[in-house]
């Protein structure tokens, strides 16, 4: 849903909303945080009005309590959804609450908003954004020493993805999300294009990190400060509010996300509106899940 997301950030941002209080996406849209089986077992108990017989429920895992209520189990562990031992950190990454955090968070602080339609009081969004990351990223990192995983991968487009991710999840309209094989090759010929877009944007943004300054059509923007976090964190978001500025030159940055998720989330970068594969990576709701997300560059 776009609806339901301009919705969320209306409601979140209007003077004219507060007050109104919404479901949480795992309501609304349950399929972005449980596997496919285990929706397929709630429409079976809805379809059946919860007429189901001691057989069935244990041919299912569906558990009776004796208030009549059907608790449904989703194995996190499972092994038929296990491709390798990344898959040990899924009661992190696949967390309900995490995931709904950072849904909340994006939507608390989109970077596409304006900065005058922004709520005043909500001030350095961009440094706060890269914050963020660095929080996730530490606790990633927590939870891999914990269990023996050792430090965060480097993800290289000269090699092979060694690890896989299977989301084993599907959307309302019955199209599942891709599935990432062991050892993907990320270098094909279909993402040439793409990878060397990709690589040219990364390296503007380290030049400019160590230079501690960047030219754009002509405009520099200083990187030394201490405050100049937030300009790193508009570069890289490509939202820099700036009249001299020539819009174009801003917006290509933005594309760097864009194209690091068409390519490691098996997703298709295609001009054509109508023609979408999405996959995790492409909603927030789901972004978390896959390793590769936190993995380094």
């Amino acid at each position: 849903g776009m609806f339901v997301y301009a919705l969320t950030v209306a409601v979140r941002h209007r003077e004219d909303c507060k007050g109104i209080i919404l479901p949480p996406p795992y309501e609304i849209y349950p399929y972005y945080f449980l596997r496919a089986d285990v929706i397929q077992k709630a429409y079976l108990l809805k379809m059946r009005r919860g007429l189901l017989g001691h057989k069935l429920c244990d041919f299912y895992g569906i558990k009776k309590t004796d208030k009549d209520v059907y608790i449904i189990d989703e194995n996190t562990y499972d092994r038929r959804t296990t491709l390798n031992y990344d898959d040990k950190l899924r009661y992190f990454t696949e967390d309900i609450d995490l995931n709904t955090y950072y849904y909340y968070f994006h939507v608390d602080y989109p970077f596409w908003m304006r900065d005058e339609c922004f709520d005043k009081i909500r001030i350095r969004r961009f440094e706060l954004t890269l914050y963020m990351y660095q929080q996730i990223l530490a606790r990633y990192y927590l939870e891999r020493l914990s269990n023996g995983l050792g430090e965060i991968k480097t993800l290289t487009y000269n090699k092979p993805i060694k690890n896989g991710y299977w989301p084993w999840m599907m959307l309302h309209n019955g199209v599942q999300f891709p599935k990432r094989q062991n050892n993907y090759v990320v270098i094909r010929d279909d993402v040439i294009e793409n990878l060397r877009l990709a690589d040219a944007y990364e390296m503007i943004i380290k030049e400019a990190i160590v230079k501690g300054f960047v030219e754009v059509n002509g405009l520099r923007l200083e990187l030394t400060k201490t405050d100049d976090i937030e300009t790193l964190g508009r570069l890289i978001y490509g939202k820099i509010d700036k009249v001299d500025v020539d819009k174009y030159h801003i917006d290509a940055y933005r594309y760097l996300l864009i194209i690091m998720k068409s390519i490691l989330g098996l997703n298709t970068l295609k001009s054509d509106k109508y023609f979408v594969v999405p996959s995790v990576l492409d909603s927030y709701q789901t972004a978390l899940r896959d390793p590769v997300f936190c993995n380094r560059r």
